[in-house]
């Protein structure tokens, strides 16, 4: 499976981090898996939401991240931030709400 660079980095560095599974859970790197045309990297402990990447920003460094929540037909939404962005505020908010 194709993963891109900076998701890779964070999986090697902090990807078994307790904060990465306390609430909004990043996924191992073998249950990776296509969700439409994003590859899905993260869900909400309930999995009602999910974030991935779009197959086209494989290649980009810091890409865009976006959400969609479970429901009958899932609909996308772009994030406000790139996957760098994405992984610090996740980190913020997880540790202001223990």
């Amino acid at each position: 499976m194709i993963i891109l660079q900076a998701l890779f980095d964070y999986y090697v560095l902090a990807g078994q981090h307790w904060i990465n599974k306390n609430h909004n859970c990043l996924l191992n790197i073998e249950e990776l898996e296509w969700i439409d045309d994003k590859l899905g990297f993260m869900e909400e402990n309930q999995g009602i939401t999910y974030w991935g990447i779009l197959k086209t920003d494989l290649s980009k460094i810091n890409p865009i991240v976006w959400q969609c929540f479970n429901a009958d037909q899932l609909e996308w939404y772009e994030e406000s931030y790139q996957l760098r962005e994405f992984l610090i505020t996740m980190w913020k908010w997880t540790i202001t709400e223990q």
